[in-house]
């Protein structure tokens, strides 16, 4: 059995090392959906403090030397008119689907320098919204073919406000991410790595083993694959599990690791664990890794 883009190979327990590649500064205040409870010691939360904005992502698909524009809306949710202000971040996605933003235009694929918004700074009534208005103007340097998808974040943070029992001051942010497609999109999704994961419990006993799955995105755009772990036996399909079920994001160039655990041990035998992706592609994607459970041997 063969499938597109299949690079397979099995390797003992090395693990991919969490790159934090954070602007601390700047994460401190995103949050897509923001909710903090203020408290002290020994009382109940007094209240609340909601923003949110919609859409959370803004997608354009366009020419060098051309320009887009649109709009988006910030939510305030206290009961205080809010002043906000925006700024531009970069931003990228670890292998494991951590959220790592830099400072605008210091990433290889920054739309930062090309955002406009306005206004800049805005109040926003109680319970209320406003219309935010921004503008992409892509260079006429940057040829259609080197084109694809270039990124930023527009990051609207308000003002701090303070406690009603005093002492304490609460702000927060809301995070729209932006795409820019420069000439046609082109998918590609790849299985790169497939391998058990499973450690090995102190008791000796036996559990259900986990696999972890990496995929790399081969084409120009941002990619929700979809996919499903299989379990065979000869022709016998054991299990059928989700792969990345909630879609998440995988980045033009990038790798993203997923993990999925059986639901029980696995007898002994030889068995095929087989991973596919619906990406949006002209078929699917995937890997294979022959996967064998020793006889277990009688303690005495």
């Amino acid at each position: 059995m063969r499938y597109a883009g299949s690079v397979i190979r099995r390797e003992s327990g090395r693990r991919t090392v969490r790159r934090w590649a954070i602007h601390l500064a700047i994460f401190s205040a995103v949050v897509v959906a923001l909710m903090v409870v203020v408290a002290s010691p020994g009382r109940a939360a007094e209240g609340s403090f909601v923003i949110g904005a919609y859409p959370l992502e803004l997608e354009h698909q366009t020419a060098a030397g051309k320009s887009v524009s649109g709009t988006f809306q910030v939510y305030n949710g206290t009961d205080e008119t809010l002043h906000f202000t925006t700024t531009l971040a970069d931003w990228q996605i670890s292998p494991d689907g951590d959220l790592e933003l830099a400072p605008a235009g210091s990433l290889p694929r920054s739309a930062s320098p090309w955002v406009r918004v306005s206004p800049r700074e805005f109040d926003v009534p109680a319970k209320g919204t406003f219309t935010v208005r921004y503008a992409i103007s892509v260079p006429a340097t940057v040829a259609d073919g080197v084109g694809g998808e270039y990124r930023s974040m527009i990051v609207a943070q308000s003002q701090a406000l303070p406690s009603r029992t005093g002492g304490i001051m609460i702000a927060g942010a809301v995070a729209i991410k932006v795409f820019v497609q420069i000439g046609a999109a082109a998918p590609g999704l790849a299985v790169t790595d497939l391998r058990e994961v499973s450690r090995p419990l102190s008791s000796g006993a036996v559990q259900p083993p986990s696999f972890q799955v990496q995929v790399k995105n081969t084409g120009n755009v941002h990619l929700r694959p979809v996919g499903r772990l299989e379990v065979r036996q000869g022709d016998r399909l054991l299990y059928q599990l989700p792969i990345n079920e909630a879609a998440a994001t995988v980045l033009p160039d990038a790798t993203r690791i997923f993990t999925v655990a059986l639901p029980e041990p696995l007898p002994s035998g030889d068995y095929q664990i087989i991973a596919l992706f619906d990406y949006g592609g002209a078929k699917l994607t995937g890997g294979r890794l022959n996967y064998r459970v020793p006889a277990q041997t009688e303690q005495p």
